[in-house]
């Protein structure tokens, strides 16, 4: 506990002092102590009960701090109290570093009227505080308040008589009445005799003096009760023995006593210099706690404006940052969009170039159809050619047939792909052409006229080229394409490809799909949106 951390509970601390401060009626006292082995000072109590409440809070083995509010009874104002207390049971080396923290928790719990240095239960007390709020306040005790109390009447003595006082007999004061023709003279004539007393116990006095009071060694009773005349017999016996009238001694002494109490407490009577000054102190040090309360009040407005003003760019910050995001969305989505948009545009011009292709195909079938219809009207029965290789039919559009056997009718579909129909006409389909070779001196089909019999063979038309060994029938030439994106077959009879792959031999049977053999011979049918011609 060497180094004091007044930071680690400051906002717990500052709350309660605050409060207290500002006559919260919820608490009127407050404690802070540590925790073991902790240098750091925290709030362990607070209440509202008084220091009554606050007395049974302090713990012997402990070093803790009190601030409080207390009512003054002088001046029914709010006074606040501070209070280091250092139980008998703490050890001693903690005992030596109470002294230099009590000062750095004062400059915390700054405001106080009274400190208070507590080591016992008696000195915290709730009558022994507020003793010390009272003498803080500038009170003022006078013993010369309270009246004095008259000697009580006794019967004069007869002048001259010679009987002699009682050894410890008590005797009333004489009364003397001072009347208008009271002087210096009749006061002389009033002052006892200058014989002496008769033995018996009591010493002589001397006419004309009188006995001075106990611990008085040369101020005479006069000096603080009035004249000595004036509690003289006013006519003594000489020989009578005299001596303190036993009521006025105690008045003395009772008198004497009050004196001493009120000098112990603190409370003589003032002068009215001094109640002024007592009284300008005390406005100072209210004036000077108002000050200090408007500073603090002036602080904590001004950190309460910083974390206002901190919150609202905080508030300004985020709305940007949110803006900012949505700009950015915004032109995400705007790009997508766009993307789209051009994605769309590319497929409905693919789609635009895959429909004029299919009319360009159409339209190209049409023609050869027309031309084989020309070449059937000019020569009879069509075209015939005569197998060069074997052919098994892979497909049931296609025509099977052996070596030598003659087909009729023969349509060139295109430069790779004939098709036709066997002898007797019972089976057509297609055929690769360069399986067959054309033919011109084999007769037409039964049931042709005779006319187109004796017409004689079509014109032979261009050579053709030698067909592939018999290794690799299925490459003829015809249209090809490339594949734009990957594809596997999903079932029998389709083709696989990967992309960039050439596809040869390629057959139109439908809009949306082709026919064709990729480039390891495998022959299939494939989307046609999936390659490009």
């Amino acid at each position: 506990m060497s180094n004091l951390d007044l930071s680690a509970h400051a906002n717990e601390i500052a709350s309660t002092h605050s409060r207290i401060l500002n006559n919260d009626n919820s608490i009127s006292w407050a404690l802070y102590g540590f925790d073991q082995a902790s240098t750091a000072l925290n709030v362990q109590a607070q209440g509202s009960g008084g220091l009554d409440e606050l007395a049974e809070e302090f713990d012997d083995g402990k070093v803790q701090f009190a601030f409080a509010r207390v009512q003054d009874p002088n001046t029914n104002l709010a006074k606040f109290v501070f209070i280091s207390w250092c139980g008998q049971g703490v050890p001693v080396f903690r005992k030596g570093l109470v002294g230099t923290q009590v000062g750095q928790v004062q400059k915390v719990l700054t405001g106080y009227h009274v400190s208070v240095v507590a080591r016992s239960e008696e000195d915290v007390q709730p009558g022994e505080i507020m003793e010390q709020v009272e003498r803080s306040s500038g009170a003022q005790y006078s013993y010369h308040s309270k009246p004095k109390p008259a000697p009580p009447t006794t019967s004069k003595p007869a002048f001259g008589s010679q009987t002699a006082f009682k050894k410890n007999a008590s005797y009333g004061a004489p009364t003397v009445s001072k009347g208008p023709g009271w002087n210096a003279a009749a006061a002389a004539a009033l002052s006892p005799p200058a014989s002496t007393m008769r033995s018996g116990g009591v010493s002589p006095v001397s006419a004309g003096s009188t006995k001075p009071l106990f611990g008085s060694g040369s101020r005479p009773a006069s000096s603080l009760y009035g004249r000595a005349s004036a509690r003289a017999p006013a006519s003594p016996d000489p020989g009578a023995r005299t001596g303190p009238p036993p009521s006025a001694y105690r008045s003395q002494q009772e008198e004497r006593q009050a004196e001493l109490e009120a000098l112990r407490r603190g409370s003589r009577a003032q002068s009215p210099h001094s109640n002024r000054q007592d009284q300008d102190d005390k406005l100072r040090r209210e004036q000077e706690m108002l000050q200090r309360q408007r500073e603090e009040e002036e602080e904590r407005r001004r950190k309460q404006e910083q974390e206002i003003q901190r919150q609202r760019e905080e508030e300004e910050r985020q709305r940007q940052l949110q803006l900012q995001q949505q700009k950015e969305e915004e032109e995400y989505r705007r790009q997508q969009e766009m993307q789209k948009q051009r994605e769309a545009e590319r497929q409905q011009e693919l789609e635009r170039q895959r429909e004029e292709e299919a009319r360009q195909r159409q339209r190209q079938q049409e023609i050869e159809r027309q031309e084989n219809q020309q070449q059937q009207q000019a020569g009879g029965g069509g075209l015939r050619a005569r197998a060069v290789y074997d052919y098994d039919a892979t497909a049931d559009d296609e025509l099977g047939f052996q070596e030598g056997d003659i087909i009729y009718n023969v349509e060139k579909l295109d430069p790779g792909w004939w098709a036709g129909e066997n002898e007797d006409g019972s089976r057509q389909g297609v055929f690769p052409a360069n399986f067959v070779e054309i033919i011109e001196d084999v007769p037409p089909l039964p049931g042709k006229s005779a006319a187109a019999a004796a017409a004689g063979p079509p014109p032979a038309g261009p050579p053709m080229a030698p067909p592939p060994p018999p290794a690799a029938p299925k490459q003829p030439a015809g249209n090809q394409a490339i594949a734009l994106y990957d594809y596997d077959a999903a079932e029998e009879g389709e083709l696989s490809f990967r992309e960039h792959e050439r596809i040869s031999q390629v057959l139109f049977p439908s809009e949306d799909w082709w026919e064709g053999v990729n480039e390891a011979g495998q022959h299939g049918l494939f989307p046609a949106n999936y390659v490009e011609l």
